[in-house]
C-alpha cells in the first residue's frame, strides 16, 4: 500500500473517531438528558414508553456499534493489527445483524397488521352477506 492511500485511511479513521466522539460527548448525552426535563414522572414514563415502544433506540445503539466497528477495524488495517481488525469486524457484524434482526421485526410486525386488517374484511365480508 502507498502512502497516500495509507494516510487517506488514516485521514478517514481519523475522522470517523472525531464523529463517534462528538457523538457521544454532545449529541448523546443531551438526548439522555432531554427526558428527564420533563415536569412530571407521568410525562417521564409516557416519553420512555415512546421510545422503546419504536426501536429507535436499539436502531441507533446498533448502527452507532457498526460504526465504532468499522472505525476500529480502519485502524487496525492502518496500524496492522490483526486484534483491532478482528474486533473491528465483530462489531461491525454485530450492528449489522442487530439492524437486520430490528428489520425482520418490523416485517412480522407489517404481516400481523395485514392478516388482523384481512381478517376484519373477511368478517365484513360475511356480515355483508348474511344481511
Amino acid at each position: 500500500m502507498n502512502l497516500l492511500q495509507r494516510s487517506r485511511k488514516v485521514f478517514a479513521s481519523l475522522m470517523l473517531a472525531l464523529v463517534l466522539a462528538l457523538a457521544t460527548v454532545w449529541v448523546i448525552p443531551q438526548a439522555i438528558a432531554s427526558p428527564l426535563m420533563a415536569a412530571t414522572p407521568s410525562q417521564i414514563a409516557a416519553r420512555d414508553d415512546a421510545a422503546t415502544s419504536t426501536g429507535l433506540e436499539r436502531r441507533v445503539k446498533a448502527t452507532g456499534r457498526a460504526l465504532e466497528g468499522r472505525v476500529q477495524r480502519g485502524i487496525g488495517d492502518v496500524t496492522d493489527s490483526p486484534a483491532n481488525q478482528i474486533e473491528g469486524r465483530t462489531k461491525q457484524f454485530s450492528g449489522g445483524a442487530q439492524n437486520r434482526a430490528e428489520d425482520l421485526g418490523d416485517r412480522v410486525k407489517d404481516a400481523g397488521r395485514g392478516a388482523r386488517n384481512e381478517t376484519g374484511n373477511l368478517v365484513d365480508r360475511v356480515k355483508d352477506f348474511f344481511d
